[in-house]
């Protein structure tokens, strides 16, 4: 896994930088920082310290930075697609973008294509993603998103007061989702990073 994480962040990170996250607020921090590096495709490598795994004599967990770096990792991509608005403008939090965060990427391996989403906001939000310059024949057939999300952004799955080791409560859920033709209308829940496999 570290060998992974390493290659990947190698690719897409420009900057060094120095970053603990811990609770799932920190966690969404980091995947803003890694949604707009993946979206500009840069690369470059990095400092970077995040607590993946905590474990005592009894019990083991994944913490949320485990989890935002396993769904990015899993959904890498082979080439870096545009994800615009309809001002014609990248999603990257800016005022007037209702707090929303996005990148795509098109994935040869499975002829897919993932959109990254994340929702920092404490209201859902309806988005309408249309992928243009696709023949009939390539029309998206079926849909899964993949979620990760907490009411309490400061919230993990170790206490960090006494480091204290619980059942993991926030972990990434993964269901189907209706498409159609040319994209996939739906909302997206407060709080949220979510991962859209869109298949051809």
């Amino acid at each position: 896994v570290y060998n992974l994480l390493r290659s990947y962040f190698r690719r897409h990170i420009k900057r060094y930088f120095l970053f603990k996250p811990r609770s799932s607020h920190h966690s969404r921090r980091f995947v803003f920082y890694i949604t707009q590096s993946t979206r500009n495709n840069i690369s470059n490598a990095i400092y970077h310290r995040p607590d993946l795994i905590w474990f005592d004599n009894l019990n083991v967990a994944r913490s949320c930075s485990y989890y935002v770096q396993q769904m990015y990792s899993t959904n890498k991509g082979t080439h870096t697609l545009k994800l615009l608005n309809e001002n014609g403008v990248p999603y990257t939090g800016a005022n007037g973008q209702d707090g929303l965060y996005a990148s795509a990427v098109y994935d040869e391996t499975d002829n897919s294509i993932v959109i990254k989403v994340v929702n920092i906001s404490n209201e859902a939000r309806g988005i309408d993603i249309v992928i243009s310059g696709m023949k009939r024949k390539e029309a998206i057939q079926r849909g899964i998103v993949t979620t990760l999300h907490s009411d309490d952004i400061y919230a993990d799955n170790v206490t960090h007061t006494n480091l204290e080791i619980k059942s993991e409560t926030i972990v990434p859920q993964t269901s189907e989702i209706a498409v159609n033709g040319n994209g996939l209308q739906t909302t997206i829940p407060a709080k949220t990073f979510a991962v859209y496999r869109l298949y051809r």
